[in-house]
């Protein structure tokens, strides 16, 4: 377009130039405005074509601008959309992976509280076993004296009650010796007696019946003796019922003969229970007696006797280390059980002072009643 308006301006000067070069001349004046007229019109059309062009082009470019534009929109928005689109999926996506990751954490956490409480309430069950064996165990709260005494206590139950079936037959045998006198005449007494003196020696030492904690078989057989002898050697003879019907006197003395046995067999009741309790009648287990405090030792049949018992029990506990060294290492549950053992002992031994106090108030009575009888006034004789 430029080069048009360049041809233009050439035309013009081409023309004045003409009309100066040529002046005074009209026919070549008009001849060269007329030229000049058409190359003007020439370049004018030429330059108005080319506007025209270039209008075109430019209103084509604006076209193409616009669908470039509207294609640019298109994509810009479909764009949009899609990144829309992809970021309300990935909003989704994040929404239900954290929602799935609250409920895993939730989960997660509910089982690591679950599992915690479980490990607190195992650690707690623990601690109170560990606890409650520490306390009740056999080894720190079973004392020595317990293990020994529930394993033996059938064995004592047994020489318990043995020995007062002993005691008893004792007691009817010396009741059958007073009375057996029908042979109990003034030439039976003379035997009675050789037959007395004609005991072994052994009979007659009461040193076992006063300081021995036990005696053998045979040492019992010769105290029972030796008590019979010390209680009524020769027993007196009974009077018959011929004797009392033909004489008075013969009944006041059969009366007064029941009345002295009678005296004889408590006075024999109350010595013959010292040989009961030591005669060895409680049998003794090696599993269970030959160890700690225990110092009762058993006889040829694996016996001992309940004084020799009771003895072990309480002599045997002072006097020894070891009974001292297992109560030492004891919880408090164990010290407990061992005094609830001594007290057992402790209700055995005041159950015997009691019996021997009953003993001795019978004897006391015994003695009170000889001398009330010695003092019973009799009656006058009235017979002229």
């Amino acid at each position: 377009m430029m080069k048009h308006y360049i041809s233009i301006a050439v035309a013009i000067t081409l023309v004045i130039s003409s009309g100066l070069a040529k002046a005074g001349c009209d026919p070549c004046i008009q001849a060269a405005a007329q030229s000049a007229n058409a190359q003007m019109t020439a370049a004018i059309n030429t330059v108005t074509t080319s506007v025209q062009a270039n209008v075109s082009a430019t209103q084509a470019l604006n076209a193409s601008l616009q669908a470039v534009n509207t294609s640019l929109q298109a994509t810009l928005n479909l764009n949009t959309q899609q990144l829309l689109q992809g970021l309300s999926a990935s909003t989704n996506r994040i929404e239900l992976s954290i929602h799935q990751n609250s409920k895993t954490v939730e989960r997660m956490t509910d089982h690591t509280v679950k599992s915690m409480v479980s490990a607190l309430k195992e650690v707690r069950i623990a601690e109170e076993i560990d606890k409650n064996n520490k306390i009740y165990s056999d080894e720190l709260a079973q004392p020595l004296s317990g293990e020994i005494g529930a394993n033996r206590a059938p064995l004592l139950k047994e020489g318990l009650v043995h020995a007062n079936q002993i005691w008893q037959k004792m007691t009817e045998d010396m009741d059958a010796w007073n009375n057996n006198t029908d042979d109990v005449d003034k030439a039976g007494k003379g035997m009675k007696k050789n037959l007395l003196l004609s005991e072994d020696e052994d009979v007659w030492n009461p040193i076992p019946l006063v300081t021995q904690r036990q005696i053998t078989a045979e040492e019992s057989i010769d105290m029972q003796k030796l008590l019979t002898m010390l209680v009524n050697p020769v027993p007196l003879p009974k009077a018959t019922d011929e004797q009392m019907a033909a004489n008075p006197k013969a009944s006041a003395y059969e009366l007064e003969r029941r009345i002295h046995n009678a005296k004889l067999g408590l006075i024999h009741a109350v010595l013959s229970k010292t040989i009961a309790d030591k005669q060895p009648l409680i049998p003794i287990s090696e599993e269970d007696w030959q160890k700690g405090y225990v110092m009762a030792e058993p006889d040829v049949n694996g016996k001992v006797s309940i004084m020799s018992m009771l003895e072990s029990e309480t002599i045997g506990r002072i006097g020894s280390e070891g009974w001292y060294q297992d109560i030492k290492t004891k919880t408090p549950a164990g010290i407990v059980r061992e005094q609830v053992y001594q007290q057992a002992i402790n209700n055995q031994l005041m159950l015997r002072l009691i019996n021997q106090e009953e003993e001795e108030l019978s004897m006391l009575a015994l003695m009170a009643i000889s001398e009330i009888e010695q003092s019973r006034p009799t009656l006058p004789n009235t017979r002229r």
